[in-house]
């Protein structure tokens, strides 16, 4: 994947780390915010558990992320930082899946404020070979923002995200060189692959009118064959393929070539058996180094993937029906 030639910009940088400490200031009241809200809007009990799941991840807004920050600044255009950036929107469906829970808008208003950071600051993660990581993990966020039943004065900024999310993911896919010998691709670098494929899906999922849709679904598709075929599809790269797969769920129309990468539980197990030995979200140190900011990482992508086989058995917009 081409990379732009850009001078870091640290004005715009200074902004930035003022956005992710406010965003995870927010995130330390979350268990306050979502308890004790379980109203007319209450779960069953197999969904509710599942959402619940996902609340201990917030335990990571009590943690100093200032060397986190000093490490994007002194490396802006680093091939990792899409991965730092996807625990921003984990936090953020964290909150969301809090809101399902309650419907409390201040709820609502924090998870959004993780989604529209990340939106916002594609010079920190896009552009690069895991940039489709973040891509369809944002588009995702965006498929059940967009299935909320009632999402109060929240609308015009869902359709103002949408919007950015839109461009960053035709962005990104203009930006892809053209699929040479992509068998060599997949089998060098699965994760590189499965980013891909993101970035195809994710623009052809939000932008079917787009004369380029069918192109970018048959990129998609092709990828997603060749990860197959090839059986060289780590747990990272088949957690992003999950999402490629669900993106596509919507529409009703899901590539054949991507059923084999149809979400499951197992695969939360991947990232959590080395970080936590028992299958829970490892605890927070209270600073964070490298091998810390490891864990992060991993525990983020087992919550992505916890969501993600959420979002198979209960399909965004299935907490609207009337139960």
């Amino acid at each position: 994947m081409s990379t732009r030639n850009r001078n870091p910009r640290n004005t715009r940088f200074l902004g930035t780390v003022v956005a992710i400490f406010t965003a995870l200031l927010l995130a330390a009241n979350l268990a306050f915010a979502i308890s004790g809200i379980d109203g007319p809007h209450r779960r069953p009990n197999g969904r509710d558990s599942q959402l619940r799941a996902m609340f201990p991840f917030a335990q990571y807004a009590t943690t100093d992320w200032s060397a986190v920050t000093a490490a994007l600044n002194e490396r802006p255009l680093a091939a990792e930082n899409p991965r730092i950036f996807s625990i921003f929107l984990t936090l953020g469906n964290v909150f969301l899946s809090g809101y399902e829970i309650g419907h409390v808008q201040s709820v609502l208003d924090r998870s959004m404020g993780y989604f529209e950071m990340v939106a916002a600051n594609e010079d920190l993660w896009g552009h690069r070979p895991l940039a489709g990581s973040v891509v369809v993990y944002l588009g995702v966020s965006l498929i059940r923002l967009d299935s909320e039943c009632d999402v109060g004065t929240s609308a015009e900024r869902i359709a103002q995200l949408r919007a950015r999310v839109a461009e960053i993911a035709a962005s990104e896919a203009d930006e892809i060189a053209p699929i040479e010998d992509l068998t060599s691709l997949v089998s060098a670098s699965p994760e590189e692959g499965a980013a891909r494929a993101a970035i195809y899906a994710t623009a052809a999922a939000l932008l079917p009118d787009d004369p380029r849709s069918a192109e970018w679904t048959s990129n998609a598709s092709t990828i997603a064959a060749a990860l197959t075929s090839a059986g060289s599809a780590s747990a990272e790269a088949s957690l992003t393929m999950s999402l490629v797969e669900l993106i596509y769920e919507p529409s009703g129309d899901v590539p054949r070539a991507l059923a084999a990468f149809a979400p499951s539980k197992p695969l939360v197990m991947a990232f959590r058996h080395d970080v936590s030995g028992g299958g829970q979200t490892a605890k927070a140190a209270p600073a964070l180094d490298s091998d810390a900011l490891d864990a992060v990482i991993q525990d983020s992508q087992a919550n992505e993937a916890l969501l993600a086989a959420y979002l198979r058995q209960f399909p965004p917009g299935s907490q609207c029906e009337i139960e």
